[in-house]
């Protein structure tokens, strides 16, 4: 059970706890209060977190605007049901050839298809495309219609 390291572990850690949990101040031998601790390390420690945690979330932000910005040359439109679909056509302006629709599934993203977009661009009309969704809820029901009750 390894209690023969217990005993070093707690007379080593003592000093810490006792530093923790002490008074703030002590009175010396003279009569005059001595400051034991300093709190500033807590509240350094705090600033440097609360610091961090801001620069983390503007560049979630920075990096989330770029996404949305999209590629350079690719357009959107927006669908009835109100999602937006952001598409770049690539390859030749031919309307007799067939065009190929590269579309981007559960984990692909427009640059998965990028290598392959690039050899059949040269051949033929391209469209890798990516597909976001404007709205985080489920569809509601038009107007007058009640509101679906989910099965249990």
């Amino acid at each position: 059970m390894a209690l023969g390291r217990f005993v070093w572990s707690f007379v080593s850690m003592h000093p810490a706890v006792l530093y923790v949990s002490g008074p703030r101040d002590r009175i010396d031998r003279d009569g005059k209060v001595v400051e034991r601790r300093d709190d500033t390390l807590p509240i350094l420690c705090a600033v440097l977190m609360a610091a961090s945690l801001g620069v983390g979330l503007l560049a979630q932000a920075r990096r989330r605007q770029v996404v949305l910005e999209g590629r350079e040359g690719e357009r959107s439109m927006t669908t009835t049901a109100g999602n937006t679909l952001s598409f770049r056509c690539t390859g030749p302006s031919d309307p007799t050839a067939p065009v190929v629709v590269l579309e981007s599934g559960l984990v692909a993203t427009a640059e998965h298809w990028e290598w392959i977009a690039l050899g059949l661009s040269r051949r033929f009309p391209t469209f890798p495309s990516r597909s976001m969704r404007v709205r985080s809820q489920q569809a509601r029901p038009p107007e007058g219609l009640p509101p679906r009750r989910r099965r249990r």
